[in-house]
């Protein structure tokens, strides 16, 4: 009964250390983040600015390549959707495969490994034929943005 009480006071005190640690865990995570999504609208500004300047150098009307641009992301927004499903679709599988090798063969490292190792060709051929799946669409729409671009007026 003596032990206790040292031991509950330690637990409290470890609990009242521990605390601002992890608060400032969070408050690093959430700035990690902030400063990511920073980047990301950062990043796609710039790729804005660099298109348009693409269509300056090549004597395109900006309006209308940016137009193509529209058209051209649309068109392929479904056939990426298509292929980023399927491919966590394969991922999936394949996490649940590695733990049920893990789970079928605890004892047998060589065993354990062939199978992990089956398990991420099979992943990789569907992942593989997942973004095969969609090319033939995404090809349209390329070729589509290239019949449009050529077709937008030129400028001085």
């Amino acid at each position: 009964m003596t032990t206790r009480p040292p031991l509950l006071a330690f637990l409290l005190l470890g609990t009242f250390l521990l605390a601002p640690a992890a608060l400032a865990d969070d408050a690093t995570r959430q700035c990690l983040a902030s400063a990511r999504s920073e980047m990301r609208e950062c990043r796609a500004a710039c790729q804005d600015g660099f298109t348009a300047a693409i269509d300056v150098c090549r004597k395109i009307d900006p309006e209308c390549g940016g137009a193509c641009r529209s058209q051209r992301d649309a068109c392929a927004a479904e056939p990426r959707r298509d292929r980023e499903r399927a491919i966590r679709a394969c991922n999936d599988v394949e996490k649940a495969q590695v733990a049920n090798c893990r789970a079928q063969f605890p004892n047998d490292p060589a065993q354990r490994d062939r199978c992990v190792d089956a398990a991420q060709i099979a992943a990789f051929v569907c992942r593989d034929n997942a973004r095969e799946a969609v090319n033939d669409e995404l090809r349209v729409c390329r070729e589509s943005y290239r019949t449009c671009i050529d077709a937008c007026p030129t400028t001085p």
